[in-house]
């Protein structure tokens, strides 16, 4: 898949301060290739396999919670913490890797030093392949053709 990213940096009041977009055009080839490597690395989801039966918390603790991607409108994807007996059955759930939440972090809290931010908000922009049954398709679907924009949330420094 096709993969890029954007960051956003705001200072402590929340103002915005710059917004950069990952791979850069107008860089070194092997700079612009490590950033294209960041980029495919961020967009390493895993499934969530579904509970098969009902999660009962234990006495006085709070119930496990997972980080999976929620659907917003228009194909947009939040990262939540959901409790575990709240996760969708009736749809595939996904997940970021661990991977990609520690280069994800990693990365703002650089940008966040780098440019003298406070929190850095990094939003995920992702194409899938167009499958070749699309070419044989009477009725072709505009899905295909979308882009998937994932939201991490704001970082912290």
């Amino acid at each position: 898949p096709d993969a890029y990213f954007e960051v956003i940096l705001r200072d402590e009041s929340g103002q915005e301060l710059n917004k950069l977009r990952f791979p850069e055009e107008h860089v070194n080839p092997w700079v612009r290739h490590r950033q294209n490597l960041l980029a495919r690395a961020l967009a390493e989801d895993e499934p969530v396999a579904p509970q098969q039966g009902e999660v009962i918390a234990p006495p006085n603790q709070p119930v496990p919670t997972f980080l999976i991607w929620d659907i917003e409108e228009n194909r947009k994807l939040r990262l939540s913490e959901t409790p575990q007996h709240l996760i969708p059955r009736d749809r595939p759930v996904f997940r970021p890797s661990d991977w990609s939440l520690l280069l994800a972090k990693s990365y703002a809290r650089h940008l966040c030093r780098r440019h003298g931010a406070s929190t850095a908000e990094l939003i995920r922009h992702t194409k899938d392949p167009i499958p070749p049954a699309v070419l044989f398709m009477t009725n072709v679907r505009s899905e295909f053709f979308d882009e998937l924009i994932s939201n991490f949330g704001e970082l912290p420094k």
